[in-house]
């Protein structure tokens, strides 16, 4: 199954940026695999659904619902925060 992010699609569109931070966008990954009636589940990411997957299968408290973490189309974030430090090229293209 796939399904919209928040803000994204036919889903919620909660208002202000406090409503999008990575914990937040964490806990509906957590909430949807339990909505399922799920325990564990084989994420699939891509871009910035890729960028989230990451941080919940990275996440303490989230990473026991990730059995199997699939990413299309987005880097490690510590390899993505690694190249921003180091360039100025790569971090005027993601501004």
């Amino acid at each position: 199954m796939a399904f919209d992010l928040r803000g994204y699609g036919d889903s919620e569109k909660p208002q202000g940026v406090s409503k999008y931070g990575v914990e937040k966008l964490i806990g509906d990954v957590v909430g949807l695999v339990n909505a399922l009636g799920k325990k564990r589940c084989i994420l699939v990411g891509h871009d910035w659904g890729g960028v989230i997957a990451w941080y919940t299968a990275a996440n303490k408290t989230s990473s026991s619902v990730v059995e199997k973490l699939i990413i299309l189309n987005a880097p490690h974030p510590g390899a993505f925060q690694d190249k921003l430090r180091s360039s100025w090229k790569q971090f005027l293209k993601s501004w």
